[in-house]
Order: structure tokens, then sequence, then C-alpha cells
């Protein structure tokens, strides 16, 4: 895909955030090979050019963002793993692990804040994984089913409960496939 940048500086300031505007949105469509030559060109053939400074910015956040969004995931696949066997340590000595338990829970806690704060609607490049993860967590249901992991659940939100999981391991596969 090609993106043409302006070659012209506009003075007018109206007509300027409307091109950062275009350019921002055409840039969300390119594979982050592209942005990083994108960026390579725009930076070597502008070098010292203070007015071209808006465009190399747009595309350097729209690679950070990407690379934010994958750190994000390989984080939570991370510590979603190692969380796995914590039940498993807890049965085996309460006293010796706790503390290493209580660690990977806090971890797995701000690895999943990090993906549910993230900005809607989801970029275009992030895995259908994550959206369906997303979706799954803001709809899942009453508090009491959760706290009685199925027990005396509502048939609806044992099916919702399913999903989650569901959601949640693919997205840990994927994540740990990035690794």
């Amino acid at each position: 895909m090609n993106i043409i940048l302006p070659l012209v500086v506009v003075h007018n300031p109206q007509k300027l955030q409307q091109q950062l505007k275009e350019t921002r949105k055409a840039i969300q469509k390119l594979a982050y090979d592209e942005l990083e030559s994108l960026l390579g060109k725009t930076a070597i053939f502008n070098e010292g050019v203070e007015e071209a400074q808006p465009w190399i910015d747009i595309i350097s956040d729209e690679m950070t963002a990407r690379t934010d969004l994958v750190e994000s995931i390989k984080e939570f696949a991370m510590a979603s793993v190692e969380a796995k066997d914590n039940a498993k340590l807890l049965l085996v000595d309460h006293l010796k692990y706790q503390d290493e338990c209580m660690r990977r829970m806090d971890r797995l806690d701000k690895a999943n804040n990090t993906l549910l704060a993230l900005p809607r609607p989801l970029p275009h490049h992030a895995p259908y994984q994550l959206a369906n993860y997303l979706n799954a967590s803001a709809n899942k249901r009453c508090q009491a089913c959760w706290l009685s992991s199925g027990g005396d659940s509502h048939e609806e939100c044992i099916s919702k409960m399913r999903i989650w999981f569901l959601t949640r391991d693919a997205l840990v596969e994927y994540g740990m496939n990035l690794q």
C-alpha cells in the first residue's frame, strides 16, 4: 500500500490537522513492516525539515501503539500460564507458597487490567482473540454465579462463564505463540 505524505508545508492549521487526521487513518491499514519502511523513508528524506515532524510522529506513534498491544497480550499470556499452577502449589504447602501465589495473581491482575483498559473500538490490527476475550469479559453476567464457580449458577451465567474461559484460553494461546 502506498501512502503519499504532503510534500508542501501547510500553513493553514485546520488544513494541516485534516491532513494529519487522514494520514493517521491511512497508516492504520499498513502492516508493521510497511510502517517501518515508511518511517525510515520519511525520516531520511526529511532530515532537518521541522515541518515533517508531525508525520514522523504519527507513524512512530502507530508503531509504538502496536508494539504496546503485542507486549500487553504477551504479558497477559505469560502471567496466565504462571498463575495456572497456583492451586497446586497452595495444596502442596499453603504457607510456603502463599506469597508466591499472591505475586502471580497480582501480575495477572495487572496484565488483565491493562487489556481491559484498552481504548475501544480496538484498532483493526488487534487480533480477534483479544476482541473476543474483551467482549466476553464485559458480558460475564452476575457476580454471585462467578463466586460459586458454577455450583448453583443460572444457565445463562454458566454459558457466559464457558465462553469467557474459552476466549481467555484462546488469547493465552495466541499470546504464547507471540513469544
